[in-house]
């Protein structure tokens, strides 16, 4: 069978199926079965690619033909008589001719995503040589069984935990106390003048003496100018001596506590959606306890994912393919979530080295397994193992509707009233804080949802995942996690746990903890209610315990008018792994935790965490390897918008079972530009201002979005005349011959140009936006196309344009312009980009020249012949020629047009500037469209970084090659594109 791309346009289909026909021309007639996923479920535009190398596989895997609906009548252009190709319109047994294997074909284009060429054979046992296997022996640890250990029997990773409290930090710790505020000032300036004169603290823990005063300093550094720079701003930070001065400056490493701790340490545990690549990797290198912990999740993990689960996760940072394919491994529920929680129990252990422990503790979704560690409920490994069939059964849940799911930003009553009015079944099933959740439940429902939200003004975007999580819909999961629980060692809690369930307390029975696990994973997660119990029950501070910052920006959120209330984060590679940690530890140390520990000379053992002896007989890697090093710099956070934040986050995060939204906003100092950084702040793409070709509508047509959604196209034949001028240009092409040699040949004939383009239909700026005629004279086709879109987005973005008027000698007034409201127009900014700016208005000036021209020179050459000749029939034909040229000549005069200069330079950005009365920065950019998707999702060298007195840009850019298709089509096989029949 042949999986084709499947256009299903008039001449696309004609043009596939001629290639297919000239190289299986020679099979039986009808002994190929052709089709295309996208007759059953549409283009998948990025993803089409995907569907179609599945539905080959699967066609393969089950032997059988698959048909290809909505195709029983075939294009009448197509000649299936005579070819080796049928369409499918039943299933029916995929036949084998022979010994010959079943082959499939797969041609199929993810526009942009992935394209797939590839020819699929199945396997046939004895066709192919089997190759022995060679594994790799694991070392056993002596005194181990092979089966199971002793529970009692405490592992390297325990004994590691119990070391000597004599641990120096991963960077440096200065810290320093006094009595009074102004006593504290004073002992900043002194020490501040000592770092100006050279001097720098040893990388050490900080004095406990210091951190029992009243008021506390603690500052997070690598070098002595990175300690010299934070000290001047926390001198400034004193001279206001304000929380918010303070506060700004936490994201920089730079803590100010005063008074006792606020209340007891709440341990909160990241769940799936925070994972990223090498996640760890640096502080595996520099902490064993850490690199112990990945070696025992490899012993465990290698049975049942078939590697090491540190093979998924630590890649080689200069290795691009091997980087991509570990985030993609990542995104893998079964992989994902015995990462996560790993890494939690690394950075929960390493704390544990520095004497932190918490006092109460709750996890997202995912993450309550890592508080089921912290609360000495369940052992590492047995966790792991829950969590990997948690991951395993949810995924195996198959209904006629899986569910969807879908990130909300609105305040949580309106997200409940909502949800009620909705016909169907539809819960929040993450309830993160009071300004967002994620809703799930039945397709039609939750879409109706989302409808229901627009329509009030507020944000509701479905998130791509497999399944409603948290819903009912993956209730039949729970019982074959019970049987999963019921084998393993689970104990009594040691410490207090917040569940996700209830938002309570966690049951202190064996059988009751069961029970509420077996229901966490089709319930809500009620992350709202759980940090209102944390701190009712006397938590002040919350410690984030794992990668990312998501659940400290729902603390900031939650808690945002409790007083004194502290939330920190332990790890994310943007501040850096060990800034990240050691700015956690300063935080602390200021808030006035962890001293006890540093007056103590050995750290309290914590709660014994007991492990079985590894089930394994072999494994690959036990350590993390190639991991590039990190300079221990820190990075200093941007301010963001925190509603676009935690929506961010939370699209991420719900992607794989639950939603998470990013930190608080941090402000301080400004972040170092990061061309790979996503801009804070919202990208809007007009609906109205989106131009199609398409040669039968207008170009601007305002149901152009509605085009996109229903998979229109409007790719159409060139017409005869641009391919003639094409072929009339003389292009050279390179030719390949049979036995791979090539030679070079001048095109021309049409049929070896282009012949599909996107052509453009009727546009008017004056009568659709009523732009005047005089203005559109001195303007090129792609700045007229670029000023309607910009039209378009000011009124989609509900920025009017305002009536200005003019006084007139005697006083009165007169309607003038409409230009921007004038508290505007400081402070918008236009950005104009064409691939071909002034192109049309180029080739329309050497068109009328050339002919005008050449009319000339014919009329001058005609004059001449007349003179040499005496034949009165030619005299009179060359006569009447010359008549009709000169005709012409007066009816199509050529005057250089003194407004040449601005038509043709890229002048739409200040153009359409001083027609709305834009008066900041305006960039001008020259880029195909195609760059468009990098541009608005920051992925570029964006302009906007620089514009920094502009608060928002009109971003315009246009394509337009109607004018210039015999010059801009004939550059395509003039560079070796590949012309399509």
């Amino acid at each position: 069978m042949v999986e084709a791309h499947g256009t299903s346009t008039k001449v696309g289909d004609v043009v596939e199926v001629e290639s297919l026909i000239q190289i299986f021309g020679g099979a039986p007639r009808h002994s190929i079965g052709l089709g295309s996923a996208k007759g059953n479920i549409g283009h998948l535009k990025a993803g089409a690619g995907a569907a179609g190398l599945l539905k080959a596989t699967m066609a393969m895997y089950n032997k059988v033909l698959p048909p290809t609906l909505n195709s029983v009548r075939p294009n009448p252009n197509i000649d299936f008589d005579n070819s080796p190709f049928q369409l499918i319109h039943e299933p029916r047994a995929w036949e084998t001719n022979g010994a010959t294997p079943r082959r499939a074909g797969v041609s199929a284009y993810g526009f942009g995503g992935t394209n797939f060429h590839l020819v699929l054979e199945e396997h046939v046992p004895g066709m192919l040589k089997a190759e022995p296997r060679v594994y790799a022996a694991a070392a056993i640890p002596s005194g181990a069984a092979t089966g199971s250990a002793s529970p009692s029997a405490p592992t390297s990773v325990n004994q590691a935990i119990h070391q000597p409290m004599n641990k120096k930090p991963l960077r440096g710790i200065f810290a320093i106390g006094a009595n009074t505020p102004n006593e504290l000032k004073n002992k900043l300036d002194d020490a501040f003048r000592k770092v100006e004169g050279g001097w720098t603290p040893d990388i050490k823990l900080p004095d406990p003496k210091e951190l029992r005063m009243s008021e506390r300093l603690v500052i997070d550094f690598g070098a002595h100018d990175e300690l010299f720079e934070k000290l001047g701003k926390a001198r400034k930070a004193a001279g206001f001596d304000n929380p918010q001065a303070w506060k700004a400056l936490q994201g920089q490493g730079i803590f100010r506590g005063a008074g006792p701790k606020p209340g007891k340490l709440g341990y909160l545990f990241p769940g799936q959606g925070s994972q990223y690549v090498n996640m760890g990797a640096q502080l595996a290198k520099l902490e064993p306890v850490v690199a112990a912990t990945f070696k025992e999740a490899d012993q465990v993990m290698t049975p049942i994912l078939g590697k090491p689960l540190t093979s998924y996760i630590f890649v080689d940072t200069t290795d691009p393919k091997a980087m991509q394919k570990s985030e993609i491994d990542l995104m893998q529920t079964a992989i994902t979530q015995p990462a996560m929680l790993t890494m939690d129990t690394a950075m929960y252990r390493l704390l544990a080295e520095y004497g932190l422990l918490p006092d109460m503790a709750m996890g997202h979704s995912l993450g309550e397994y890592g508080a089921l560690i912290a609360a000495g409920i369940m052992p590492f490994a047995d966790a792991l193992e829950a969590s990997a069939a948690r991951g395993a059964e949810m995924t195996k849940v198959s209904m006629d509707d899986n569910g969807w799911m879908a990130a909300v930003m609105a305040p949580l009553d309106v997200i409940e009233q909502t949800i009620a009015e909705v016909d169907g079944y539809v819960v929040a099933a993450n309830i993160n804080s009071n300004s967002q959740a994620v809703v799930g439940g039945a397709s039609k429902a939750v879409e109706q949802a989302i409808a229901l939200f627009e329509k009030k003004g507020f944000r509701a975007q479905r998130i791509p995942v497999s399944h409603a999580f948290h819903t009912k819909i993956v209730a039949p999961a729970s019982a074959p996690l019970r049987k999963v629980l019921n084998r393993l060692r689970i104990s009594e809690p040691k410490l207090p746990m917040v569940g996700n369930v209830t938002g309570e307390l966690y049951p202190t029975t064996v059988e009751g903890i069961k029970d509420i696990l077996e229901l966490q994973i089709a319930s809500p997660v009620q992350w709202v209610k759980g940090l209102e119990t944390m701190y009712r029950e006397g938590v002040g501070a919350f410690l984030e315990v794992g990668p990312k910052r998501a659940l400290k920006g729902f603390v900031d959120d939650v808690l945002a008018t409790k007083p004194e209330v502290w939330s920190l984060f332990t790890n994310h590679p943007k501040n850096g792994e060990l800034e990240s940690f050691n700015q956690a530890l300063c935080g602390l140390y200021a808030a006035g935790y962890g001293v006890e520990a540093l007056e103590r000379a050995d750290l309290p053992a914590p709660t014994p965490v007991q492990l079985a002896a590894p089930q394994v007989t072999r494994t690959v890697q036990t350590a993390p390897a190639h991991v590039e090093s990190k300079v221990s710099t820190p990075m200093p956070q941007a301010a963001t918008d925190p509603s676009n934040a935690l929506l961010g986050q939370a699209l991420l995060q719900a992607l794989q079972q639950l939603a998470g939204a990013s930190a608080a906003p941090q402000t301080g100092r400004p972040a170092q530009y990061d061309r790979n950084d996503v801009p804070a702040g919202s990208v809007v793409v007009t609906g109205t201002g989106l131009g199609l070709p398409g040669a039968s509508k207008s170009v601007m047509d305002p149901d152009n979005a509605l085009r996109i959604l229903r998979g229109e196209q409007f790719v159409d034949l060139i017409p005869e005349r641009f391919r003639k001028e094409m072929a009339a240009k003389r292009i050279t092409r390179l030719v390949k011959s049979e036995d791979g040699s090539g030679s070079f040949v001048v095109i021309e004939q049409t049929d070896d140009v282009i012949k599909l383009a996107g052509r453009g239909g009727s546009f008017d700026l004056e009568a659709e936006y009523g732009v005047p005629a005089k203005l559109i004279e001195a303007l090129d086709i792609t700045t007229q196309l670029a000023m309607a879109a910009g039209l378009d987005a000011l009124r989609e973005a509900g920025i009017p344009l305002a009536q200005t008027y003019r006084t007139t000698t005697k006083g009165t007034y007169l309607p003038d312009r409409w230009l921007l409201p004038e508290s505007l127009r400081d402070d918008t900014g236009i950005i104009f980009a064409s691939a071909f700016p002034g192109g049309d208005r180029y080739a329309d000036e050497f068109n009328r020249y050339f002919a005008f021209e050449n009319r000339r020179q014919q009329i001058a050459m005609l004059e001449d012949i007349l003179q040499y000749t005496a034949d009165p029939s030619s005299q009179r034909e060359i006569t009447r020629k010359l008549n009709e040229l000169k005709e012409e000549l007066a009816q199509h005069p050529y005057e250089f047009d003194r407004r040449f200069i601005f038509r043709v330079l890229a002048m739409g950005h200040s153009q359409f500037a001083e027609y709305i009365g834009a008066r900041t920065e305006h960039p001008c950019q020259c880029r195909l469209c195609i760059d468009c998707p990098g541009r608005l999702t920051g992925r570029g060298l964006d302009p906007q970084r620089s514009l920094s007195p502009c608060h928002r840009d009109r971003r315009r850019r246009c394509w337009q090659v109607r004018t210039l298709m015999g010059w801009i089509g004939s550059g395509f096989p003039g560079h070796r594109r590949r012309r399509n029949r």
